[in-house]
């Protein structure tokens, strides 16, 4: 769920950035040892940085989420180590860095044409990436389906083609493929026994890719995109020339505010529908919410200053809240 940290500027910007390793000491899938990591951690990376909280209480089946599944799903499709790390906002990625970083928009489509090919016969038993030869052991066992990993593909495409979207829907269909659905394999990984917490996830990836979008206004302008919805600027008569110039105004700072209530009030949503039989299990979700949600309302504080600048938490307040949510909850 989802920081990610691909980021996703000009990208697939999974907004989320997780990445869970395990409380137990797992195989590396690249053998670089970096996949043994002692008992009773768990590691919790947001795009900005990383922060460390252990030790674990022996909750054994998120600990086995560890460096390949977590890793698997978004380490090959969106955000290099980890889920969570999404992206945007979460650099780092095989599928992301497609949309990101690949110039050509030919190549980078025909990039994205194999990871569809590549999902399709690693389901169907002949993997050929490290990174799907080292998921595919555990999709059964976590509820991974090709049509998750196929929905990221499909917000990476969004990215390559198109910079605007006309209205909120159009806008929530992409942080849906690119986040939501990566909450959805998050609540399944991390373990639950009710249906509603897969609804929770999916809207929390929702929320915390809304996050993303107003931090990085400013970034996105830089490379020519606005994810901020054309009839929303019309709304508060916003031109989109003043975003990519990153002119400030009254009318602006309304838009932001319009655009943070409404990612708070899918926060409110999303835990709603988290219920109490599966909220221990999910609390490395919550612990990362409660980091984004912290980054919106420093935002808000200073005023929507996103145009010139990125906003964000220093590494210590991010371990302080990932250490507060896991002890209090």
């Amino acid at each position: 769920m989802p920081d990610s940290p691909g980021v996703f500027p000009a990208g697939c910007r999974l907004s989320i950035t997780l990445v869970i390793f395990s409380f137990s000491s797992v195989p590396d899938p690249e053998g670089d040892g970096e996949g043994a990591r002692r008992v009773g951690e768990l590691e919790v990376a947001a795009h900005e940085g990383r922060v460390v909280v252990g030790p674990g209480t022996g909750e054994r089946r998120r600990a086995r989420v560890a460096e390949q599944q977590v890793p698997a799903v978004e380490g090959a499709l969106v955000g290099q180590v980890g889920l969570g790390g999404a992206g945007r906002r979460g650099r780092g990625g095989e599928v992301d860095d497609v949309a990101d970083e690949v110039s050509d928009r030919g190549v980078a489509a025909t990039k994205l044409a194999w990871w569809r090919s590549e999902v399709g016969a690693a389901f169907a038993g002949t993997p050929n990436h490290p990174a799907m030869r080292a998921l595919m052991p555990h999709v059964a066992d976590y509820g991974i389906e090709p049509r998750h990993l196929l929905a990221v593909i499909e917000g990476c495409q969004m990215d390559l083609d198109q910079s605007r979207y006309l209205d909120y829907p159009g806008l929530a269909r992409y942080c849906d493929l690119v986040a939501g659905v990566v909450g959805e394999v998050a609540a399944n990984i991390f373990g639950r026994t009710l249906a509603s917490t897969v609804d929770y996830a999916h809207r929390l990836g929702l929320a915390m890719q809304l996050t993303n979008i107003v931090r990085d206004v400013g970034d996105d302008a830089r490379r020519g995109r606005i994810y901020l919805p054309v009839a929303e600027l019309q709304q508060f008569d916003v031109k989109a020339a003043e975003i990519l110039e990153r002119r400030y105004s009254d009318r602006f700072t309304a838009l932001m505010r319009f655009q943070a209530e409404r990612a708070h009030r899918v926060y409110d949503e999303a835990f709603a529908l988290l219920g109490d039989a599966d909220r221990a299990a999910q609390k490395p979700g919550v612990m990362m919410a409660n980091i984004y949600r912290t980054l919106l309302r420093e935002i808000e504080a200073d005023d929507f200053a996103v145009l010139h600048q990125r906003i964000s938490l220093t590494p210590i307040r991010k371990l302080w809240l990932a250490w507060k949510t896991w002890v209090r909850g």
